[in-house]
């Protein structure tokens, strides 16, 4: 804005503050430029015509996760400072922003708790649009309390407890956001933009791509520039699986697996004679090396910082507290939202001490416990594949809380939302100087640290003790079975290798199309256009004919249309634009008949993401409508819990380990291979002609099996329902083309529509309505 305005003393000055605010908060609300100029009009005297039309030019995006009033607009009552205020200048402490919220030494706690109250929750909507944060996030809470709503329906009463895993911020659900495509790119981009001293040529001498950047190790001596972290000395690409990966604050402290807190290095030891972080030593010698890789973004300030954590005097026990914090505390405000909605709902009853009664309990999970719970008992985890990893990892979220509850009751107000934690073990640290009390938060901390060992059957202690356990866990306090690990283990294994699992799309209409606009942005010449008097006008009085216009509105959804024209019974699809939307639903039979078309019997709405089921001899499959142009697959892949094994397996090892794997599996590669073509035979996405030429019929060589092995991977990024790719581009001498649906002609759409059956999808998928649309038009 400051490039806009061009006085910085103006935008320096307090006062004129919630003027900027106001100007920003329209540039994101408003698409429309008079819209926007409207409401700039109250700043004329403020800034001069040039600066007014430059910023209804300007359009920002995006919302912050927190409201103004949250971040500097409630002061702690003994001090009168922001939550900003302390961000900007917290002394020696220096808090972060979970932190400060949560410190029961701060007034902040309180004033949240208070705010949070829903009140009467009959009203989701309304409650939902009251909270602070961008429409897409509102629409997810909202979508997460319908979907309980439904699941409460089709159960007949509340349940006992919902589960809710509390992702991290740094988190995606959108399939690792193309991981494997994001590294490649990661490093390419770096090797552009490398500090001096670095190798420039290592990409090639050392070509790679994406599937085998999958390997962890691979991807670090990328990263580390193909040297060790902490000697600096070269590292042999064909050795890695020799090389140790450390992690740079040890496990024992926080379990974090991130890329941030991982390492490549010949040995351990060479982080130096320190208990915590890399020692001083290391530090004084690296760090010059790892500001290189800082400045070339192979590696971030957060892995910076932690590398030289030794310089500020490593990790003290407020830093090895604060891990313990984080692990249980959850920190993403969308399902903070979920859980706040959700406890209302359920819990209403109040006793007579004004405590509530939670007979629903909302547990909230933090997902690295799933994570290490899936690790530690080699439940693989593959999200390319399909989305069936969502439901498991609800279901085991579920397992998980229930069995630690069960084992632990008193653990109840540390994971229960609304049961605050009455111990408070970092300000109980700081507060205290006693080592014996220190001690104690100590034990606790160790204790929340091996939470998941009950699971196990054995546990291996760092000093190199085994302790054996039994196979039935009961909990001390309440005498009840928590955990039978030979029948609940069983129990896991065949709920996670059922073939079925609901996957739903949200149905929507558009409500806006191309940068937020009604239509499509691109001005079209009337010399370009067979009828100009057909294009939207550039403006009000502005006549298409002289001046031209725009071509495309934005559809809000499409009609399929069943009339009779000459005693014939047909079909047709009509786009309805946002523009002329209220025109149609107000009369529809008036607005399809300005367009020609009469005798309507059957009008069947068609919004985006509608599912449409079709058959044929191979097999039945799925389209979703996404235009009145397009369908796209909606079908999902299913692997066996072995297939994904092996999957998983061949991602990650090493390249030199592939030989052995592969050797033991041939059988099982043939049978991933060709069940990946019978699902795209089956979904229309290959014809029997491409299916034939590429099934495996014979035992495979271990070269051969590599090479399968490659295309299974290359194919997952196809089977996916998101996926949008016309060919499939295994290497230099193999390609497959697939099938898209995309209709230029809307004849040829409506005559393959009308083939296949029309399912209407409750949130859930357990209700559906069926429409076949073969049969529009019948008596």
């Amino acid at each position: 804005m400051l490039k806009i305005i061009k006085d910085k003393e103006f935008m320096d000055d307090p006062k004129n503050e919630e003027i900027l605010e106001n100007i920003v908060h329209t540039l994101t609300i408003f698409e429309d430029r008079e819209m926007i100029k409207q409401r700039l009009a109250q700043y004329d005297s403020l800034f001069d015509e040039k600066v007014i039309k430059a910023l209804t030019r300007r359009h920002y995006t995006g919302w912050g996760k927190l409201s103004a009033k949250l971040i500097n607009g409630i002061c702690d009552k003994q001090t009168g400072k922001t939550i900003l205020d302390y961000l900007i200048d917290d002394g020696k402490i220096n808090r972060n922003f979970m932190q400060l919220i949560n410190d029961d030494g701060l007034s902040f706690k309180e004033i949240i708790q208070k705010a949070q109250v829903v009140g009467k929750t009959y009203d989701v909507k309304q409650v939902v649009q009251e909270l602070p944060g961008s429409p897409a996030i509102k629409k997810g809470i909202l979508q997460s309390v319908k979907l309980v709503d439904e699941l409460v329906k089709v159960m007949g009463h509340a349940p006992e407890s919902i589960v809710i895993e509390m992702a991290r911020e740094n988190q995606t659900t959108a399939k690792g956001k193309k991981n494997s495509q994001q590294r490649y790119k990661r490093i390419e981009d770096a090797i552009k933009n490398l500090a001096p001293g670095l190798d420039s040529t290592i990409l090639k001498e050392h070509p790679t791509d994406n599937i085998q950047l999958q390997n962890d190790r691979l991807f670090l001596y990328y990263l580390q520039n193909g040297r060790d972290m902490y000697t600096g000395k070269p590292l042999e690409i064909n050795q890695l699986s020799n090389y140790d990966i450390d992690h740079i604050i040890p496990q024992a402290f926080i379990k974090d697996d991130s890329l941030d807190n991982r390492v490549l290095t010949s040995s351990k030891e060479n982080r130096g004679k320190s208990d915590n972080v890399p020692s001083l030593e290391v530090v004084e010698k690296m760090k010059a090396f790892w500001q290189q890789l800082l400045d070339s973004k192979l590696i971030s300030e957060r892995k910076f910082n932690n590398l030289t954590k030794a310089e500020r005097g490593g990790l003290d026990e407020l830093d090895k507290v604060g891990f313990i914090k984080r692990q249980l505390v959850e920190t993403r405000q969308i399902t903070k939202h979920v859980a706040q909605i959700l406890d209302a709902r359920f819990n209403k009853e109040v006793t007579e001490k004004n405590k509530k009664n939670r007979n629903v309990k909302i547990i909230t999970l933090k997902s690295n416990m799933v994570s290490n719970f899936r690790k530690e008992f080699g439940l693989y985890k593959v999200r390319e594949i399909n989305d069936y990893h969502h439901a498991h990892d609800a279901y085991l979220n579920a397992v998980v809380a229930k069995a630690i509850l069960k084992k632990y009751p008193k653990l109840e107000p540390e994971f229960v939302y609304g049961d605050y934690q009455k111990y408070d073990l970092k300000r109980y640290i700081s507060k205290s100087k006693d080592p014996k009390e220190v001690e104690k938060a100590t034990e606790k901390y160790f204790f929340y640290s091996n939470l998941l060992n009950f699971f196990k059957e054995e546990v291996h202690y760092a000093d190199g003790t085994i302790v054996k356990r039994e196979n039935i866990e009961y909990s001390k306090d309440t005498g009840e079975i928590a955990w039978n690990k030979e029948k609940d283990f069983a129990t896991i294994k065949k709920v996670l290798s059922f073939p079925q699992v609901n996957i739903v799309k949200k149905t929507e209409e558009q409500t806006v199309g191309q940068n937020g606009g009604l239509f499509d942005n691109n001005i079209v010449s009337k010399e370009k256009v067979v009828d100009a008097s057909k294009l939207i006008p550039i403006k009000s009085g502005l006549s298409p004919e002289k001046y031209g216009g725009y071509a495309r509105p934005t559809i809000a959804y499409s009609v399929l249309v069943t009339y009779k024209q000459n005693n014939k019974i047909k079909n047709t699809m009509v786009g309805i634009p946002v523009l002329t939307k209220l025109e149609f639903e107000r009369d529809p039979n008036l607005y399809l008949r300005n367009l020609g078309i009469n005798n309507v019997s059957h009008v069947i709405k068609l919004v985006k993401h509608t599912v449409l089921e079709f058959k044929h001899k191979y097999g039945t499959y799925r389209r979703f409508i996404v235009s009145n142009q397009e369908l796209k697959r909606a079908n999902q892949i299913f692997v066996t819990t072995k297939q994904m094994k092996l999957i998983s397996q061949y991602t990650t090892l090493d390249k030199n380990e592939h030989d052995s794997l592969l050797k033991n599996n041939q059988q099982l590669i043939q049978s991933i291979w060709n069940q990946f073509l019978e699902f795209m035979l089956a979904t229309d996405l290959v014809n029997k002609k491409q299916y034939d030429e590429l099934i495996l019929t014979n035992n495979q060589t271990i070269e051969e099996c590599r090479n399968i092995m490659n295309r299974v991977i290359t194919t997952l990024s196809f089977t996916n329902i998101n996926a949008g790719q016309k060919k499939i581009i295994f290497d230099d001498t193999l390609s497959l083309p697939i099938k898209r649906w995309q209709f230029t002609d809307s004849d040829k759409m409506v005559k393959k529509i009308i083939e296949s059956t029309l399912i209407h999808q409750s949130i859930t998928g357990l209700y559906e309505t069926r429409i076949d649309l073969n049969k529009l038009g019948e008596d």
